[in-house]
């Protein structure tokens, strides 16, 4: 037994020799708390280490139980993993530990805390202070502002939201092709590849993501509207989920069953009898976000020639519209696809 975990008390007794004799009583250890294998009390946000360690100042004959609790401004399982809630020091040991480890999560929020507070304890007694502070320091960068980390930022220069990647509304999202006069000679106006021609089934509208950003279509809707009375209908709303990956295209049909593999695009279709509703002049269609906020237009009214065939930008994402024949002669669309049929 450690000296400092005795109090010597010498009780008078009568010996039979006429001695006195001396008698020891057991006290409790002190606890001490500390953050080791970092300075200052600080660790990195990037899978960062801290040993939450428990001290006694003398090993004690039982064991000692401290259990402790979490707060302050970072939050457990999101900023930090934590999975114990108590220390125990096994009798004739002097200390015992638990690993918090920081989390990545690419968000420029500063530097945050956890506050330990130990709670209560067996066997032992507390030193002065009975809690302590972790501060996680943040290591994102955020050159545009916008709250997200340059490392996760799809538009790192260009301010925009989190829920849109870093990017503007709109930024990267384009058109890429469009058809809103299917040829009705027999299938060569057979866009969505079912074996029918059909004027509203097989009109197609190409978007693709020119970032290297996952963006959420969820609730974006596609409307067409009329010039003349500039009256807006809405012809179609994206379901909840539909997401297109970075550098992927996306296709949707007025309808039918789209066979193919369609160079990867995502691939879907309105589903009801009139589609798209794409007329050959006199109206502009508009893509918005869930807000009502345009984030893309093509005009049809100014390319309406009867076409029986797509638009489609030349060089593919970049350049402007043009009939798909006069770049790829004899072939009228190339939905999903760059114009040789090539996936993006």
């Amino acid at each position: 037994m450690t000296k400092s975990l005795l109090r010597v008390f010498c009780w008078l007794t009568f010996l039979s020799a006429g001695l006195f004799s001396c008698e020891t009583v057991d006290i409790e250890p002190i606890v001490s708390i500390s953050l080791d294998s970092i300075a200052n009390n600080r660790v990195v946000e990037n899978g960062g280490k801290a040993y939450l360690t428990v001290t006694l100042n003398g090993a004690s004959k039982k064991d000692v139980t401290v259990s402790f609790t979490t707060a302050g401004t970072a939050t457990k399982g999101t900023d930090y993993l934590l999975t114990e809630s108590q220390i125990r020091i096994p009798a004739g040991k002097t200390t015992g530990s638990v690993i918090i480890t920081t989390q990545e999560d690419a968000l420029v929020e500063g530097d945050e805390t956890v506050l330990i507070s130990f709670q209560s304890l067996s066997n032992a007694t507390f030193a002065d202070g009975n809690s302590i502070t972790l501060t996680i320091s943040d290591d994102d960068s955020d050159t545009d502002g916008d709250g997200l980390g340059d490392a996760e930022d799809g538009c790192p220069l260009d301010s925009g939201s989190v829920a849109n990647g870093g990017c503007p509304p709109g930024f990267g999202l384009l058109i890429n092709e469009v058809l809103y006069d299917p040829s009705a000679v027999g299938l060569t106006g057979d866009a969505n590849g079912d074996g029918v021609t059909d004027k509203y089934e097989d009109g197609f509208i190409e978007f693709f993501n020119n970032t290297n950003v996952a963006r959420n279509l969820s609730g974006y809707t596609i409307s067409d509207i009329d010039i003349a009375t500039q009256t807006s209908t809405v012809r179609y709303t994206f379901p909840e989920g539909t997401i297109l990956s970075g550098k992927k295209a996306l296709v949707i049909f007025g309808g039918g069953t789209p066979t193919g593999t369609f160079g990867g695009a995502v691939v879907l279709t309105v589903g009801n009898p009139a589609g798209l509703s794409m007329n050959n002049s006199g109206e502009k269609i508009e893509l918005a976000d869930p807000l009502g906020n345009v984030i893309l237009s093509f005009d049809s009214d100014a390319l309406s020639n009867n076409p029986d065939e797509s638009y489609t930008r030349n060089p593919d994402l970049t350049g402007t519209f043009v009939q798909h024949g006069s770049v790829t002669p004899g072939k009228l669309f190339s939905p999903g696809t760059k114009t040789d049929g090539t996936s993006f």
